[in-house]
């Protein structure tokens, strides 16, 4: 089997990940969730509606890690991937949450460094950074097309 294989009608039972049905592999479906493009970037008082509209999406059934104590879990929802800790947060009402913003910051920048560096090649988008991180989803499927041929 191809293991950049993404669709998963062609990913046997056999596959080390296959209880892992969103781990690392995404098929773009129509109806996939996507992000209202007018709220990119946007920490209007209508996005942060928005972007808490989002996080509400966000459950265990799309879960592709759960992060350990103090850590945010990381969600495949759609077009996106988000890494938030609000699960934990409804959970304890003593949680302290962390400060995530300089890490967030590194990968902003991390991001942008590899956009300028690997023209061809295309890199996550940050839609938003708050206590929580949105981008977009890798598609490795066709990344991993190109390196077919």
């Amino acid at each position: 089997m191809n293991p950049y294989t993404t669709d998963p009608d062609e990913i046997p039972p056999s596959d080390l990940y296959a209880d892992l049905p969103l781990y690392g592999r995404y098929l773009p479906k129509p109806d996939d969730f996507r992000i209202d493009v007018q709220h990119v970037k946007s920490h209007s008082e209508a996005s942060l509606k928005y972007w808490a509209s989002v996080l509400d999406l966000c459950n265990e059934s799309v879960r592709i890690y759960p992060a350990d104590e103090g850590g945010r879990d990381v969600f495949a929802l759609g077009t996106v991937i988000i890494k938030s800790s609000h699960l934990r947060i409804q959970k304890r009402l003593e949680y302290r949450e962390i400060d995530y913003s300089y890490a967030d910051a590194n990968e902003v920048e991390a991001i942008a460094i590899a956009k300028d560096t690997l023209k061809p090649i295309r890199v996550p988008e940050i839609y938003f950074t708050g206590n929580v991180l949105i981008s977009a989803r890798f598609l490795l499927s066709l990344f991993n097309a190109k390196l077919d041929k």
